[in-house]
């Protein structure tokens, strides 16, 4: 992103969300469901994250190629590449991106495997504080 990108993202984050403070953490939202991802970039852009979006797992994979992301929020079933093969591919091209999943399914195809380190669960639906709270969790697991 260009300091001139940058610099319109944090004008837009600080008068459209009434941002307190801005962070260099950049996070990636990803979510079939339009309402979903527009109420997570609002919430985590009122909380100082530089957000992008996609609705598909193919968007985000050219979103992350062009602009490396330190957290993936992604749900877990998604149309042709679900979330776990998302992350994934994303990890490795960029292994330190955490991720965290976020699902509406109980007991959905999450295993083990896939929170492994740097990963976590959301469980949908969750509020705002639930949501910055993980997000924090899962960027800087030192805090806890």
């Amino acid at each position: 992103m260009t300091s001139l990108g940058f610099c319109l993202c944090l004008e837009r984050a600080l008068n459209d969300y009434n941002v307190a403070f801005v962070t260099l953490q950049t996070i990636l939202i990803v979510d079939d469901e339009r309402a979903v991802r527009e109420f997570v970039a609002a919430a985590l852009t009122r909380a100082g994250f530089l957000v992008r979006t996609a609705c598909s797992a193919e968007e985000a994979l050219d979103l992350e190629a062009h602009h490396p992301v330190d957290l993936l929020v992604t749900d877990v079933i998604l149309p042709n590449i679900n979330g776990p093969e998302l992350a994934e591919r994303i990890r490795q091209r960029s292994p330190q991106t955490r991720v965290l999943f976020i699902s509406g399914y109980p007991g959905n195809a999450l295993t083990a495997h896939h929170l492994r380190g740097g990963s976590a669960f959301l469980a949908k639906p969750f509020g705002t504080t639930t949501l910055i709270e993980r997000v924090h969790e899962v960027l800087n697991p030192q805090r806890q």
